[in-house]
């Protein structure tokens, strides 16, 4: 059961990541230019600068919409994190499988020229993935409770 919870995850991380890029829901400019120039350009390694600057403009035009990016990055993987709470997955060794994965798609679609790496978006999905986890957790608590 552990390996298809696994499988799974892995299968919807990836079509999370790839979906938007391949259904044209992104642009991503600068495609003719070098691999490194394309990471220089689309990779944030600080956490939380591109937050604070996303509440910082919220907070001076009152346009919450800017942060809808974030919310979608939170609750993307509360699902996932769902599925292995549910299976009495330990937090810590799924966080820790989760951050690989993530950080491997992330750094793909950057030299793919696909997309971003913003860690920024990973801490994010972790906080999601968490979140699920907590409440997976709960249930299987409950129900798993004679």
């Amino acid at each position: 059961m552990a390996k298809r919870c696994w499988f799974l995850s892995i299968v919807y991380i990836s079509v999370i990541a790839f979906l938007p890029v391949m259904m044209g829901w992104t642009t991503v400019a600068q495609h003719g230019a070098s691999v490194l120039e394309f990471i220089r350009h689309f990779t944030n390694i600080i956490p939380f600068r591109g937050i604070a600057e996303s509440v910082s403009i919220v907070l001076e035009t009152g346009r919450i919409a800017y942060l809808t990016r974030y919310a979608l990055n939170l609750f993307v993987l509360i699902p996932a994190g769902l599925l292995c709470g549910l299976n009495r997955r330990q937090l810590k060794d799924t966080a820790v499988q989760y951050s690989v994965v993530l950080m491997l798609i992330y750094g793909l679609r950057v030299i793919l020229k696909l997309g971003s790496f913003d860690v920024d978006d990973i801490l994010l999905n972790l906080l999601g993935l968490s979140m699920g986890w907590l409440l997976g957790n709960m249930i299987a608590k409950v129900v798993h409770t004679d």
